[in-house]
């Protein structure tokens, strides 16, 4: 699976909303349930009967969580929380 560039995509978010059928947005929420992200996140991005603000907020939190499952899934660590700290 290729990972989308989630920084560009969030920008286009940032400044045409969310369209789930938009190529971009639709690898981000592909690549969202592969890595196990959260389905409610998931469920908002792509439900066109929501609030475009909400939509936006929760594609937002599903780039932070994406980003999250991909640092977890290089380094091998379960949880952001067991990432080593820098000293």
């Amino acid at each position: 699976m290729t990972s989308p560039n989630l920084n560009d995509i969030a920008t286009l978010v940032a400044d045409a909303g969310v369209d789930a059928t938009h190529p971009g947005v639709a690898a981000v929420i592909e690549e969202a349930v592969h890595r196990g992200v959260s389905p409610v996140l998931i469920a908002v991005v792509a439900d066109a009967t929501q609030a475009q603000v909400a939509r936006q907020r929760a594609f937002g939190r599903l780039v932070v969580e994406t980003t999250a499952a991909r640092t977890r899934n290089r380094s091998g660590c379960r949880t952001v929380t067991d990432l080593p700290m820098a000293s």
